[in-house]
């Protein structure tokens, strides 16, 4: 299991490589730059990349850029906080994306995996058809539309009722960001629901739980010790996909509801060519997304035994 951690572990490197790679050609692809302006003339503007290397060609910037990043050497920021470390801003802005995530993903279980066993304990009953309704319907709404449309009702409560509910606010609380976080969880605890519901019915239909029922045990406890445990691997195999996307997707929700997380600035860093923060923020949703991989993937052995992470050769 060591070496299989160990062998996870050092796929970072090439992972990071690759991602930053074809991010950095891609936006050196986009026209303009971060002093692109009418303010400043050709001349000027070609001093200050100059001062900065960006006049070098794309490939001496990338290797430049990897030998800092190893350095600890992030960059600074080239328009959204003029000249502060990359650093700084992912330390002060990457809370309130994970709170997001985290609310998000609490949504997913909370919501998700009871709502998948009621319908799979109640098949083909109104609980049953309620729950894949309610899912399916929900599926079908994209996240950003769905917040878009709860910033529609936040106003109209406002208006109609007289609450002041906040839209936006510069140091959200986690108060604040519930909602946000509700939304971008709601999408994949329907994808959670669905695949509950058929694992659950996979497992219940299985010679071992009727045997366990012969047996005199409770419906309780085939349910929790034996149906739930030996259907959690599907689960926990999207479980772990939803939370990679969740952190990725919380960019959507972050520009929608104006939360100063990182989404939101690699969204301000794309229109304004901020190529250092555009490169760390790409690697770092890239970097959580492989972790996560690597946390779920090692949840197997735990779930089910049987699971080994060394291979064995034969003959």
């Amino acid at each position: 299991m060591i070496k299989y951690f160990i062998r996870r572990i050092l796929w970072i490197i090439p992972v990071f490589l690759g991602v930053t790679l074809i991010t950095s050609t891609f936006m050196h692809l986009l026209p303009g730059s971060p002093f692109t302006s009418d303010k400043l003339s050709p001349d000027a503007q070609q001093r200050i990349l100059a001062a900065y290397g960006l006049d070098k060609p794309i490939w001496e910037q990338y290797i430049i850029y990897v030998f800092n990043f190893v350095r600890g050497d992030w960059g600074i920021s080239l328009s959204q906080q003029m000249g502060r470390p990359v650093s700084t801003i992912i330390a002060e802005h990457i809370g309130y994306s994970l709170q997001v995530a985290v609310i998000a993903i609490s949504t997913v279980i909370i919501v998700g995996v009871p709502f998948g066993i009621i319908a799979a304990l109640n098949h083909n009953k109104w609980l049953d058809y309620l729950a894949t309704g309610v899912s399916l319907f929900f599926y079908s709404i994209p996240s950003f539309v769905l917040g878009i449309l709860t910033l529609i009702l936040i106003l109209w409560s406002n208006n109609t009722f007289g609450w002041t509910t906040k839209l936006t606010n510069t140091n959200p609380t986690f108060v604040d960001l519930l909602i946000p976080g509700i939304v971008l969880g709601i999408r994949p605890a329907s994808i959670v629901t669905r695949l509950t519901r058929a694992s659950m019915l996979e497992v219940l239909g299985q010679d071992y739980i009727r045997t366990a029922g012969a047996k005199g045990l409770s419906r309780r406890m085939i349910i929790t010790r034996h149906a739930l445990k030996n259907s959690l691997i599907p689960i926990v195999t999207v479980l772990g996909d939803e939370f990679g996307g969740l952190a990725v997707g919380s960019v959507t929700i972050e520009t929608v509801f104006a939360i100063p997380g990182i989404g939101f600035y690699l969204v301000s860093s794309i229109e304004s060519r901020d190529y250092s923060m555009i490169l760390i923020t790409t690697a770092l949703y890239a970097m959580i997304v492989v972790v996560v991989n690597l946390v779920v993937d090692l949840l197997y052995g735990f779930i089910d035994p049987r699971i080994k992470y060394s291979t064995r050769k034969v003959g």
